[in-house]
């Protein structure tokens, strides 16, 4: 249903009731970075804190590390059903497949990250994530040459031909991976009709886009404050509906700009990790047990590891470095004149003495074991990181763990091919809506689409070894 053009106020209202919706899950999120980024308490109190020393081991970046390096492929592969009987449909069927996997390669080399390799770890680090794409870049798009007063025929055509070069090399779509925090949507819809999205920008970048939208009605011409240096950040929205895209200042009812959404779709999809489960009090609505990820069931066991090896790496300090005593002040800085020039201590035994540090019972050592059992069960075996597990002898036993283990991240892998299916249909329907589309010259007609924009991607996860022993047989 279309909706009328929206205002600030109207933006501002959408604005928080969707943010009521997700601060408990943004909140839980919050956590895990303190988690993974180890700027969590170690201790209760903050006067424990300030007082006890903290040793925060890598756990929580090795638990999303390694699932992410193990488990999440980020190369889809694409499968076209064929939109009738006879060899063309074949044909053009094949084509599209290629054409896509070029497009999404494509679309990954502009992006500072593989967009669905960080998809993949937010999914693992938060139980959520979200994609914005495919959007149309016109920024780089190169323009036809026209020959200068002066400028000589040869001179004239070195320059169209790099133009021809540069214009069968552009592309124009864009896709991103987007922190799950940054963003609003409905949380039950997988492509949503609404979407509010963070960001930041340099001064010098939003000078440029405000500038390049003063034609449109009701643009607010933005200016940098006094003192703003170029890159200077300064925080704004998008807003997005399926007819219309706005930019405002961050958190506020001043919109730069609004424009009709040409694209016709609301250029988001997002995903929860399939770690998570609804709750019956509020009949599973509550995003907040919906993005669940990895770290989440393990927080207290992660900080009592953290409780318990800060302890045995005190007793470790204290045992390698012992207080030493003497009985005054005189015969005490003659000790330590003497140990610290590496000299010869001269008086009897009983005169001096080296703190007695405890010993560390066994029970310790079984308690700290229990942490750390509980913490993989909680997360995931280590044969999914490459590791052995103890007793297994054979490599037939260390598959059958490895397999079953992998089954934990089934659905999030689905997720992802969920959401690179949609952007791949997207992409296609804007190569049709185009009159067609290039990608490493190799270029879609929309009479290959024949109007089906049906597609399916994905995500296999190939090892190395096997695909070189099939390549050897």
């Amino acid at each position: 249903m279309a909706i009328d053009r929206p205002d600030g106020s109207s933006i501002a209202s959408l604005r928080g009731q969707l943010r009521s919706v997700w601060d408990g899950a943004h909140a839980l999120m919050r956590r895990a970075d303190d988690l993974y980024w180890r700027e969590y308490d170690v201790w209760p109190t903050p006067a424990l804190n300030q007082r006890r020393p903290s040793y925060r081991p890598s756990t929580p970046a090795n638990i999303v590390d390694h699932a992410s390096d193990a488990q999440v492929a980020y190369e889809p592969r694409f499968h076209r059903d064929l939109p009738g009987d006879g060899t063309q449909q074949q044909s053009d069927a094949d084509f599209i497949e290629k054409w896509m996997s070029d497009v999404f390669s494509e679309a990954a080399r502009h992006e500072m990250f593989n967009p669905f390799k960080q998809a993949g770890r937010h999914m693992l680090q938060y139980g959520y994530t979200a994609m914005i794409g495919p959007v149309l870049d016109y920024s780089d798009q190169p323009k036809e040459p026209k020959q200068r007063s002066g400028e000589s025929e040869e001179e004239f055509a070195e320059r169209r031909s790099a133009f021809r070069i540069a214009e069968n090399n552009w592309f124009p779509i864009r896709m991103k991976a987007v922190h799950p925090g940054s963003v609003l949507m409905h949380p039950q819809e997988k492509t949503p009709n609404l979407a509010i999205v963070k960001d930041k920008k340099f001064v010098v970048d939003l000078e440029r886009l405000t500038t390049s939208k003063k034609r449109l009605k009701g643009t607010l011409q933005w200016r940098r404050d006094i003192g703003m240096k170029d890159y200077d950040v300064v925080a704004v929205e998008e807003f997005w509906t399926p007819e219309w895209h706005s930019l405002l200042l961050g958190d506020s009812s001043d919109v730069l700009y609004t424009e009709r959404n040409l694209l016709g779709y609301v250029p988001l999809v997002h995903g929860f990790s399939g770690f998570g489960m609804g709750r019956m009090s509020d009949y599973g609505s509550d995003p907040s047990y919906l993005a669940v990820g990895l770290l989440r069931h393990v927080d207290q066991s992660i900080v009592a590891e953290a409780q318990a090896k800060t302890a045995s790496l005190n007793m470790h300090q204290s045992a390698g470095w012992p207080m030493r005593g003497a009985p005054d002040e005189q015969s005490a800085s003659e000790y330590a004149r003497r140990v610290a020039t590496d000299e010869m201590l001269v008086g009897q035994r009983e005169q001096f003495w080296v703190e007695n540090v405890g010993q560390m019972s066994q029970w310790m050592f079984e308690a700290q074991r229990d942490v750390e059992r509980d913490i993989i069960a909680g997360t995931y075996r280590d044969a999914i990181s490459g590791g052995r597990e103890p007793g297994v002898t054979t490599v037939g036993q260390q598959a059958i763990l490895t397999n079953a283990a992998e089954r934990k991240f089934i659905g999030t892998q689905e997720q992802l091919e969920h959401m690179a299916s949609v952007v791949a249909s997207r992409c296609l329907m804007l190569a049709d809506r185009m009159g067609g589309m290039a990608v490493r010259r190799r270029r879609l007609r929309p009479s290959q689409i024949h109007r089906d924009y049906g597609i399916r991607a994905r995500f296999e996860l190939i090892d190395p070894i096997i695909q070189l022993q099939r390549r050897e047989m």
